[in-house]
């Protein structure tokens, strides 16, 4: 489990310390509905790398932001 900030956000330094070899899906929210933190999906990406599979619920991010599909 990622961490989050006080400011209910991911936790990007956590993700990084909690990134090794064993991990292969990482799934999170596209933003927060109870916090309405944006997940940064293209750092989260850069982070995590690609050969691990990246799941976004993207159901509370779609109606508040344009989200380019093929860019990220």
């Amino acid at each position: 489990m990622i961490g989050i900030t006080v400011d209910g956000g991911l936790d990007y330094d956590d993700l990084v310390d909690q990134m090794d070899e064993t991990v292969q899906v990482v799934s999170l929210t596209g933003a927060s509905n109870v916090t309405g933190a944006i997940t940064d999906i293209a750092r989260v990406r850069q982070i995590i790398g690609s050969d691990v599979l990246f799941a976004i619920d993207g159901s509370q991010l779609v109606p508040n932001r344009r989200v380019d599909v093929q860019a990220l």
